[in-house]
């Protein structure tokens, strides 16, 4: 696949999203992280922007997982994205995404789940969807202090042995307020602040599982309350219904500092695939698997090198200015 796409184009996307990173850094929207969402013809490689270029929106958020990836498949994005596809013929058509940085789990498990969606919608064939990237995993901490590595060295360990902990417990095992929460809910997160609760709202995007529902509205209410660091969960409980941990929900936990997983027997609840037509434990096993380009997963991965990696430069220079406003944080890994 990435013979059908000229090199330097993958590489002029890749730096405006490092351009980007760059203008994010100072504004102080978050880290040092830029990504876009394009549609390329492959006959005459015109690409198509979804979109603006996209900036890691952490730090204004309060959410962990607001990185540049996530921000630039927003609900307004991926409207546009799939009806600039309706109108092309899949054998001709390529999304790419562009990222200034390697992406983490939690924003490849996006990207996954997304590249099957549009595949099952046929609106993109197998092998069409493309991530080019900069800056390494090695590249970012060195230069700009975040280590993605240890997320990714977690999935691939035998679930007994994550930095997660994972529990099985009967509903009515549970205390009266978590049993009357999962009533009503299919997921809960227990934080030292109280309860916060998710259901599944992937009619909204296609990323709102009922985990991560509820992950993010526990990091946005700690931003609403003034936290300074809203994103951290302070080893949280998670309490779900889903029988089998998606990655896109596990690596959204693992950067919102969960430490336990408790999945709720004897619960009537739906629980849900993360992508269609694979099981959550494959997804997870494609989605954790290196090197990239495997024969079950629906993405092709491109490094960019060389790469100037600018925005991480820019991040080190006004940290070292103004530590107090710029917080590197890296999640469960960081404890």
């Amino acid at each position: 696949m990435s013979d059908l796409i000229p090199y330097e184009i993958l590489t002029k996307l890749v730096n405006e999203a490092d351009d980007a990173a760059v203008e994010n850094v100072r504004e102080g929207r978050g880290g040092p992280f830029g990504a876009s969402l394009n549609v390329i013809n492959l006959d005459n490689h015109w690409v198509i922007r979804i979109g603006e270029v996209a900036g890691n929106a952490v730090l204004e958020t309060g959410v962990g997982s607001a990185h540049a990836e996530d921000q630039a498949l927003s609900p307004e994005n991926i409207r546009a994205l799939k009806a600039t596809l309706k109108n092309r013929d899949p054998a001709h058509t390529a999304v790419i995404v562009a990222s200034s940085g390697e992406s983490c789990p939690a924003c490849h498990a996006k990207l996954e789940i997304l590249a099957r969606l549009l595949v099952s919608e046929k609106l993109l064939r197998l092998g069409h969807f493309i991530i080019a990237y900069g800056a390494s995993y090695a590249d970012t901490k060195a230069v700009a202090g975040f280590n993605d590595e240890p997320y990714h060295a977690d999935m691939l360990q035998p679930e007994h042995m994550r930095l997660i902990r994972v529990d099985t417990i009967a509903r009515d095992r549970l205390p009266h307020a978590l049993q009357e929460a999962l009533l009503h809910h299919e997921a809960v997160i227990e934080t030292p602040s109280g309860l916060y609760a998710g259901n599944d709202e992937r009619t909204r995007h296609f990323t709102l599982i009922p985990e991560v529902t509820a992950l993010r509205a526990a990091c946005e209410t700690n931003k609403a309350q003034g936290a300074p660091e809203p994103w951290n969960l302070q080893r949280a409980t998670l309490y779900t219904t889903t029988a089998q941990i998606g990655p896109l929900a596990y690596a959204e936990a693992q950067w919102a500092n969960i430490a336990r997983w408790v999945k709720v027997g004897g619960a009537e609840s739906f629980t849900p695939t993360e992508a269609p037509d694979i099981s959550n434990n494959d997804l997870f096993a494609a989605v954790a698997a290196r090197p990239y380009n495997h024969s079950h997963s629906a993405l092709f991965v491109v490094r960019v090198s060389p790469f100037a990696n600018r925005g991480q430069r820019e991040w080190a220079r006004l940290q070292a200015e103004r530590p107090e406003h710029l917080k590197t944080y890296n999640g469960i890994a960081s404890t």
